[in-house]
């Protein structure tokens, strides 16, 4: 009888740390609107990925190990961080509880700016295929994405509320980056 309840109980641990790794590292997120048609569609579901930018203090392990040396910077990215054409979900900065998912455009260094609605990076056409249809009443003027700053934009140019509108997103504030839609089947799709 012993056994049969240890067993159970090592099950119900595992299964509850099981959870706990998945509920830190994966988050569901319905979209609402249509600011990423057509790549995203109205009441889709998406898994988040919120370990995809995760960061880690390298020298602070270097010194708590002998003869271990680590080149990387502090808070280096365990994997890669951001880059152009990743579709994030992230906070807003003054509405904590609201989260948006963008198109990152550009990354740090990066100058970014908009003329009748064509984009450019480092002073070269983008080409965006992913497009809804061309935006062409928009503009913005050239700006450098300084360190931890991301410039993102909706696919359906016209209808996103996005960084043209109030700037770049902060490493900060990045949730993590959709890595599957699973609901409608019908958009069954890895990104």
């Amino acid at each position: 009888m012993r056994r049969i309840l240890r067993e159970a109980l090592n099950t119900i641990l595992i299964g509850l740390i099981m959870f706990a790794t998945l509920q830190s590292s994966f988050q569901n997120y319905r979209v609402e609107g249509e600011s990423m048609l057509p790549t995203l569609v109205q009441s889709q579901f998406l898994m988040v990925n919120k370990v995809a930018y995760a960061r880690f203090d390298f020298s602070k392990l270097s010194d708590k190990i002998p003869f271990l040396s680590l080149k990387q910077k502090p808070n280096s990215h365990l994997f890669d961080p951001p880059k152009r054409g990743d579709i994030i979900v992230f906070s807003l900065p003054d509405e904590r509880n609201k989260n948006l998912v963008k198109r990152v455009v550009a990354v740090p260094g990066d100058l970014v700016g908009i003329s009748n609605g064509q984009l450019r990076i480092n002073g070269l056409r983008a080409k965006e295929t992913y497009l809804y249809e061309k935006p062409s009443l928009i503009n913005l003027s050239d700006q450098i994405m300084l360190p931890g700053e991301y410039f993102v934009l909706g696919d359906n140019r016209m209808r996103s509320h996005d960084s043209k509108n109030w700037g770049s997103v902060n490493l900060e504030d990045i949730i993590g980056k959709v890595w599957v839609s699973y609901w409608p089947l019908s958009n069954l799709e890895a990104y």
